[in-house]
């Protein structure tokens, strides 16, 4: 008993010492910091008159942003909304100013990334480094082919979805359980006096609406992926159903019948609403696991008798880039957007269907629209 009381003490503190980095205010508003985060910023609004203004006096910009933060003269200025339309839904987006990015980087990549990362289940992915959409993709077919070598037809898929995720978020209890994991760390006033910084700076970001969330900026999305963390650990180590996982707001989980299906289902509702979360009634089912399955815009049909996944975009992905490129391709021959404009939407297209099954056919196919949209723009624009 003893050993094992030594182990556990052991491993703590070895999770302690990995992470004791995350309650260093020091380290966060350290001119070389943000000097680096600046620039990481940078990626693909370098058009931008505020970004080309920043830049050309970095090093003066950052040296006073870290001065600002350390003698507590520091305020975030207000988000910038605005209304984005996308495949038929407005989403409101809360854009942060330049100069508050970078500090919004800094802060995410040295405390509120590894802090709150480290208490996240091995398939809760999302805005993490190396576990996006295709590493989403990936593990929900193989726990599929999982959940078929383990059950056959006997297996079911529950799915389920959160109604208005990032507005239902309770500011309150999510500061509230950042707190606790920044504090859980603290050895000493002087920890716990940088750890109350930390707690201040990040305030200024998960609290700028009124309720909920804004959409749009990196404290929000790690806030929102280890928010309903709870749940993921409900199904993985009370339900013991391993074969799940949860990319922002649309999860799932494969069980053995229909009933452990119900009971996971009304398990989840409960969870749910315990931390002040809905799920939406249309996007929230149970089906068996030989059934086609649609996860992130993708079909999963499994071959009953090898075993296999089939995988492909659903058909609206393909559409909607079709109609994309050939808008494109128009604004290139009149001059309105660069060639580089329809050269990227061609690279996101085969990044797309980077896993799916007919990838070689899906490339070709596609290529061959490409160039046909090229060149009937060429000859319009000759005219």
């Amino acid at each position: 008993m003893g050993n094992r009381e030594s182990r556990e003490r052991r491993r703590k503190e070895e999770a302690r010492e990995a992470l004791i980095s995350c309650i260093d205010y020091e380290r966060i508003t350290d001119p070389a910091e943000l000097f680096s985060a600046s620039i990481e910023c940078e990626r693909g609004v370098l058009w931008k008159e505020s970004v080309q203004r920043f830049a050309l006096r970095r090093a003066l910009n950052c040296a006073e942003l870290s001065r600002e933060l350390r003698d507590g003269s520091y305020r975030k200025r207000p988000a910038q909304h605005f209304l984005l339309h996308e495949r038929g839904k407005a989403r409101r987006i809360s854009a942060v100013h330049f100069r508050d990015r970078v500090v919004q980087k800094s802060l995410c990549r040295n405390s509120l990334v590894p802090l709150l990362s480290r208490g996240l289940i091995y398939d809760n992915s999302a805005t993490l480094e190396g576990r996006g959409t295709e590493f989403a993709r990936t593990r929900f077919a193989k726990h599929l082919r999982r959940a078929w070598g383990r059950w056959g037809s006997a297996g079911y898929l529950v799915h389920y979805d959160f109604r208005s995720y990032f507005a239902s978020i309770d500011q309150k209890r999510a500061m509230g359980r950042l707190e606790g994991k920044l504090l859980g760390l603290c050895r000493n006033e002087e920890e716990v006096l940088s750890a109350r910084r930390v707690l201040w700076l990040a305030r200024q970001f998960i609290c700028e609406e009124d309720r909920g969330l804004g959409l749009g900026n990196q404290t929000s999305q790690i806030v929102a992926v280890e928010y309903a963390s709870p749940i993921d650990h409900m199904i993985c180590e009370v339900l013991r159903l391993g074969l799940s996982g949860r990319y922002m707001d649309d999860g799932y989980v494969f069980c053995p019948d229909g009933d452990a299906a119900r009971v996971a289902l009304g398990a989840i509702e409960a969870k749910a609403a315990s931390i002040g979360l809905a799920l939406h009634p249309r996007k929230c089912g149970i089906e068996p696991a030989q059934h086609v399955h649609v996860f992130l815009k993708y079909r999963y049909q499994i071959d009953s008798r090898s075993g296999e996944v089939r995988l492909t975009p659903v058909a609206d992905t393909l559409r909607r880039y079709r109609r994309r490129h050939l808008k494109l391709c128009r604004l290139v021959a009149e001059g309105k957007v660069g060639i580089d404009s329809l050269e990227q939407s061609e690279t996101s297209f085969r990044s797309v269907v980077k896993i799916a099954t007919d990838r070689d056919r899906l490339e070709r196919e596609m290529s061959e629209e490409f160039a046909a949209n090229r060149r009937s723009e060429r000859r319009t624009s000759s005219r």
